[in-house]
């Protein structure tokens, strides 16, 4: 349209200058992609118009003036009804429900969710892989030789079940850090041989896995169906297995969930809170006396502190709580470490100036014309790598070297030992601490200060957030089982089988939050239950017709199949499959 005269084939009526040449071959494949998009704009516009025209019969003419708005603002459009023809015949109602096995139980040493959700664990897990069978890449380098480190991280070896996931993994969540990634970190840092010094990058990889194995990536789908499916929908009531007619609300009394799904979480979480958290709160607390932080014993036992705090988040987070997110911690560690040993790389590249400079100077030695000449040299090089002066005085220029060079010894040495700090191995903050004070101070060799007085600051701050910390989920703790024994003991006094259900679902959820599913088991009054047996028992019959008229051999799948293009839990149902 822009082109004078405007034409329907390359270059469309622009200049040759306009648009670059292309070989015949060329042009007859562009025609043809600009022959299709020309088709495309006229079926809207015949849609468009169809639309409107079918509005304006139907005598709804905002929907009709809405619809040709859209189109020509370039905006989302309404859905179109003109396509939209009625049926005649007899319609039916086609419900999809999940049967989940009543009986389901968890282990022991089953993760909290799994305690209070076994049901959908053992439907999951049976659609999942394996945990030891998803795994991610992580790569790092290795400090000390200058290598590039590579370890599988599975799923097992972050201790999360199928159930986990579930809630763990949002497809939609694009947040850089997240519990899955904490936990990835954490068990690198923490098992990897050689350990990663915390400085050092992990580069996590999830689309990437040994042979054999699935990665996040891979099952993220599944998930995402999983979630759409499990906590988008609610669950099943007998009156749901009944006509119209014959349904009765009191039928629901027949609904039940086990009170040992939800009343575990009271010792459970008070078990975390005294043995994990209480003691690391009195040993932060003794730290951080009324006078002042305790900086010895901080320094000394910071690290200790950080595990245990990173432990019980890991513990907690399977509870779902907030605040126990410990991703933080482990980067405030690295940008200690980080801080630490720019400090000594700065220092050793500003003393290699130092030790050129004087460098330079000896060599100029031979060329000067007599000894006070020569002298005065040496001492302008002692200044280079010494803050004390050697006295000349009755020393001859080779004693006066002698002097210097011993000075320049100790320099050097202590110079290369600030460098070394940069390829260490420890990956505690108190060594590295000990070893770089261990350096200073450094009054004899630079009139330029260097001192650990900002890292040591940064220590005692990530000793008062882990206290901060502590105390916070202490106390969220305590607001939380407070509700959970409220839910309780209105269950206990409730008679209604509908509200004891609710009480239990809302206690789970004030620790497991406001999405989390639990699943209730009911039965069916004795008529439904024989007509449901009768149904199931005589369910070739409702396809015989497909079967043996029709020669559809699978009718349940081409019925699923079409339901799924239509229906958005049956696509993601389908997904599954």
């Amino acid at each position: 349209k822009n082109a004078a005269p405007a034409n329907k084939t390359y270059p469309f009526g622009f200049p040759v200058s306009k648009l670059p040449a292309a070989t015949p071959a060329q042009q007859t494949i562009i025609n043809s992609e600009v022959n299709r998009m020309l088709d495309l704009y006229d079926a809207v516009a015949d849609l468009a118009v169809a639309e409107g025209v079918h509005q304006v019969v139907t005598g709804n003419y905002d929907r009709a003036a809405a619809t040709l708005d859209a189109y020509s603002q370039a905006s989302f459009p309404p859905l179109p009804e003109v396509a939209q023809t009625p049926r005649s015949g007899i319609g039916i109602t086609h419900r999809v429900a999940l049967h989940l096995d009543a009986e389901a139980t968890a282990a022991a040493s089953d993760n909290p969710r799994i305690k209070a959700e076994p049901a959908i664990q053992q439907w999951i897990g049976g659609l999942l892989p394996a945990p030891a069978k998803v795994s991610c890449r992580v790569r790092y380098e290795d400090t000390a030789t200058g290598t590039p480190q590579e370890t599988f991280v599975t799923q097992a070896d972050l201790g999360l079940q199928a159930l986990d996931l579930l809630y763990i993994i949002s497809p939609e969540n694009t947040e850089t850090r997240s519990e899955l990634e904490d936990r990835v970190r954490d068990h690198v840092l923490r098992n990897a041989v050689p350990k990663p010094r915390p400085d050092i990058p992990l580069e996590i990889t999830y689309t990437e896995t040994r042979v054999g194995d699935f990665t996040f990536f891979e099952i993220t789908p599944m998930v995402r169906s999983l979630r759409a499916l499990l906590l988008r929908s609610r669950h099943l009531r007998s009156t749901d297995a009944a006509l119209p007619n014959e349904a009765q609300s009191d039928d629901s009394a027949v609904i039940a969930l086990d009170r040992s799904r939800a009343d575990f979480l009271v010792t459970a979480l008070e078990q975390e809170k005294t043995n994990r958290l209480v003691p690391l709160l009195a040993t932060l607390d003794a730290v951080f006396p009324e006078p002042g932080p305790d900086t010895a014993g901080i320094f000394a036992n910071i690290d200790q502190y950080l595990d245990d705090l990173v432990a019980a988040c890991r513990a907690l987070a399977l509870y779902g709580l907030p605040q126990t997110g410990f991703g933080i911690f482990y980067e405030t560690k690295g940008g200690i470490f980080k801080t630490t040993l720019d400090l000594a790389a700065e220092t050793a590249a500003r003393w290699q100036d130092k030790l050129d400079a004087y460098d330079a100077l000896i060599a100029t030695l031979p060329v000067q014309p007599g000894d006070p000449e020569k002298i005065a040299v040496l001492q302008q090089a002692e200044i280079q790598i010494s803050t004390t002066f050697t006295d000349p005085t009755g020393l001859s220029v080779a004693d006066m070297l002698t002097a210097v060079e011993a000075k320049k010894n100790l320099f050097e040495a202590r110079k290369n030992a600030f460098e070394a700090l940069g390829q260490t191995s420890k990956t505690t903050i108190h060594e590295l601490l000990s070893d770089f004070n261990a350096l200073l101070p450094v009054s004899d060799f630079d009139l330029e200060e260097v001192t650990a007085e900002d890292i040591e600051k940064r220590i005692v701050v990530l000793a008062e957030d882990l206290r901060t910390r502590t105390q916070q989920l202490i106390a969220d703790i305590d607001t939380r089982l407070a509700g959970v024994q409220d839910k309780l003991d209105a269950h206990d006094a409730e008679a209604g089988a509908e509200k004891k259900v609710q009480y239990l679902t809302d206690a789970a959820r004030l620790v497991f939050g406001d999405a989390f599913v639990l699943v209730p088991a009911y039965s069916l009054p004795e008529k439904q239950a024989d007509e449901w047996a009768n149904a199931y028992a005589t369910r070739e019959q409702l396809l015989d017709y497909q079967k043996n008229t029709l020669l559809n051999d699978f009718p349940v799948d081409d019925w699923l199949y079409g339901t799924a293009r239509v229906r958005d839990k049956m696509h993601h149902l389908e997904n599954l499959g």
